[in-house]
């Protein structure tokens, strides 16, 4: 037994909701991943920082200066290219 709106969609009908829809999923899977990634190597990089200044003794605080400069030559070069 088919559904009522089976037959549009073998007829080559879509609805607004079936074309848009997809397009706005796909648009928001894309930028999460691409903020997933983000997120990543920002908390990579400062936990790197982190480990770092310990060893050398100095403020934690400035394991963030290195996470955020990580974080900018990482966008400036994935991105440029």
């Amino acid at each position: 037994m088919k559904p009522e709106n089976q037959a549009e969609v073998e007829s080559g009908h879509r609805t607004f909701g079936q074309v848009f829809g997809g397009f706005f999923r796909d648009l928001l899977s894309g930028i999460l991943r691409d903020l997933l990634v983000v997120v990543i190597v920002f908390i990579l990089a400062t936990g790197i920082s982190a480990l770092v200044c310990l060893y050398y003794g100095l403020p934690l605080q400035l394991s963030l200066i290195g996470g955020f400069l990580v974080i900018g030559v990482f966008l400036f070069l994935h991105y440029h290219a």
